[in-house]
């Protein structure tokens, strides 16, 4: 999964997601966000984001005051740490912002039910806050927290007090002065020094603490001063400890708590990424999107929610029974943009995101949301660009089944392009046989045709300017564009013969021509919508019964190898088949075979059998003929007769 959201830069949205969190809880939140398939709890997670934005649409804001991720605090006092000043800080903030969202959810009934019942699981817990927060000034512990702690610091304040009038003595005798490089009193170590010349180091009793970097000052704790020095770091001490003595206190308070502090700690990570999500949609302008249970796709004025005021609205009307939509165009005509659009609103509606567009948006619940976007190259595994898509594509086939979305980019491309056309229109049709619902990308002309073709397939144009030669973007339903690669060059430059012969050589024959869809064949393995009227089945009108009703065109089956193949033609007499099997021909006896289905539903009353009926040699051969035969005309037709 994480792979196909990858393909569809959701990665940028959880970014983009990540600005409007107030802590760290709603960032977690964000980066385990993933797409949820259950429809009962997307509804919730689209309820929770509506009900936040209408909030802030009404001027409102949710207060997220104090919020801090705990749980790493919570976790060291769990396992019996003793937790700092700092800690229990954040641990008091963070149970002043439960009582603050608590107090707020209990006004918003009306208007925000379901936020509002979750705020009836936070847990005010107003006893550990007044006790955590009697014992705090700020953000130490404050002298009021115990009647030891407040004597201490009296006796450390008279020290402190009794140490300065000494210094300002000393530094007032005229003999001291002169020793001294500056007439000022510093801590060196935690004590009280003055600055002496190095040379009158011995005319001041005292101890040296500390010197100058050059040597010529050195820092001395009078002697007159030290026994309440250390009188004042003996008191520090005892300081330290009744700190110590009581932050295990408090700890323990929060301890007994834990549990409580957990829960809460769930509720506000949650409501950090509600809110997240209502002040991303009203960045992004979004409405929620419906949900359908008929496996349809209607995207109304759809903006790709990563480009902003440059997107191009997008409107998309896919349902049964289209299950393939092929979309065409120029390179850099927006056909990736569509992909990437549809893919990221189906990711972003079933995480609980509202989405860009107008409303009638509506998407279906997807099990899995398969994209191959992008360059696969692997240089680790040696693949090159074609064989990472194809076993990217692999893995997509294999997965797919009727509660997918799978989005191709330019499918069949960087290899042969009869080759890259025909496993193009296999794998698309390998994938409604799956009952998936697909886009795919291509130049391919001949899947254009396979979608003008297929009652399953359906083909969307992106428009193209060719006065500007600009990209206009936008996408028009059940319409085949061009590469308007002629346009482009003749444009550019390009003589006029030149591009004249491009099209003659664009008309030529194709001897790889992709075969004609097997509508029939797939129609029966396709789920479809309650609501929807299916197509029949192949029936006694259309399944051949006897091998008597066997003709030319008709779809077999060869019963040894379970192959299918069309009939090439019929020799009544001996009872044998020609059949065209994977492009050669085999000649087979009719009890070897059984049959399948009937050409009159295969192909339309106008198809060129020759397509599917000959064998690639065949065709070559045909090809060459129809040359040889032109050229004869011409020499007829200069000399006006045939001399032979």
């Amino acid at each position: 999964m994480e792979q196909n959201l990858h393909a569809l830069d959701f990665e940028m949205v959880r970014n983009q997601l990540e600005r409007f969190t107030a802590s760290g809880l709603g960032r977690k939140q964000i980066q385990r966000m993933k797409p949820l398939t259950a429809y009962e709890q997307i509804e919730l997670r689209q309820t929770e984001t509506s009900e936040a934005r209408g909030l802030l649409d009404g001027g409102a804001q949710i207060p997220l005051i104090g919020l801090h991720d705990i749980s790493d605090l919570l976790d060291r006092a769990d396992a019996g740490s003793i937790l700092e000043t700092g800690d229990l800080f954040l641990a008091a903030d963070f149970i002043r912002g439960c009582q603050e969202i608590k107090k707020y959810f209990r006004q918003k009934e009306e208007t925000a039910p379901l936020l509002s019942g979750y705020s009836r699981g936070v847990r005010l817990l107003s006893e550990l806050s007044d006790v955590i927060e009697g014992a705090l000034d700020g953000n130490i512990i404050a002298s009021t927290a115990s009647s030891r702690l407040a004597k201490i610091r009296d006796q450390i304040r008279k020290i402190e007090t009794d140490i300065q009038n000494k210094l300002n003595q000393l530094m007032a005798s005229s003999t001291i002065r002169s020793y001294l490089q500056e007439p000022y009193v510093s801590l060196k170590n935690g004590r009280y020094v003055i600055p002496v010349k190095a040379a009158y180091r011995a005319h001041v009793r005292g101890m040296m603490i500390d010197s100058s970097g050059s040597g010529a000052t050195v820092f001395i704790e009078p002697e007159s001063i030290r026994k309440m020095a250390e009188q004042k770091i003996s008191l520090q001490r005892d300081e330290e400890e009744e700190v110590y003595q009581i932050r295990a206190w408090l700890t323990a308070e929060l301890v007994a708590k834990i549990v409580e502090m957990r829960q809460n700690l769930e509720w506000m990570s949650l409501f950090d990424f509600i809110a997240a999500r209502a002040r991303y949609s009203l960045e992004i302008q979004g409405i929620p999107a419906a949900l359908n249970r008929e496996q349809a796709i209607h995207l109304v004025q759809a903006r790709h929610p990563l480009l902003g005021s440059d997107a191009v609205p997008l409107t998309l009307h896919l349902s049964y029974p289209t299950r393939t939509l092929l979309i065409t165009g120029p390179n850099t005509g927006g056909k990736t943009v569509v992909l990437k659009t549809v893919g990221l609103f189906a990711a972003m509606v079933q995480c609980g995101l509202h989405v860009p567009a107008q409303r009638g948006t509506s998407l279906p619940v997807f099990g899995k949301i398969m994209a191959d976007i992008g360059d696969e190259q692997s240089i680790q595994q040696s693949l090159s660009t074609f064989s990472g898509h194809m076993k990217h594509v692999s893995e997509i086939i294999q997965q797919a089944d009727d509660q997918s979305l799978v989005l191709l980019d330019e499918i069949g491309t960087g290899t042969d392009p009869a080759e890259g056309a025909a496993l193009g229109a296999a794998i698309l049709e390998e994938l409604v046989v799956k009952g998936a619902i697909t886009l795919a990308s291509t130049h391919y002309g001949s899947l254009k045709l396979l979608a003008e073709q297929h009652p399953h397939f359906s083909n969307g144009a992106m428009t193209f300017d060719p006065v500007s030669l600009k990209p206009l973007y936008e996408l028009k339903m059940g319409e085949s564009g061009s590469s308007h690669a002629f346009w482009i060059a003749s444009r550019l430059g390009i003589e006029e013969h030149v591009i004249q012969r491009a099209t003659a050589w664009l008309k030529k024959p194709d001897a790889e021509t992709i075969p004609a869809p097997m509508a029939a064949q797939v129609q029966p393995i396709l789920s479809q919508p309650a609501a929807s009227e299916s197509e029949p089945h192949p029936s006694e009108d259309t399944v051949l019964d006897h091998t008597a009703d066997i003709q030319v065109g008709d779809m077999v089956v060869i019963k040894q190898t379970g192959e299918k193949a069309r009939v090439a033609s019929v020799d009544e007499e001996k009872g044998m088949l020609t059949l065209v099997v994977k492009g050669e021909k085999r000649t087979i006896g009719y009890r070897r075979v059984r049959p399948y289905l009937s050409r009159d539903v295969l192909y339309p009353d106008d198809y060129d059998m020759k397509v599917v009926l000959l064998s690639k040699e065949d065709r070559k051969i045909d090809k060459l003929l129809g040359r040889k035969l032109t050229d004869r005309v011409r020499v007829l037709d200069e000399e006006g007769t045939d001399e032979n």
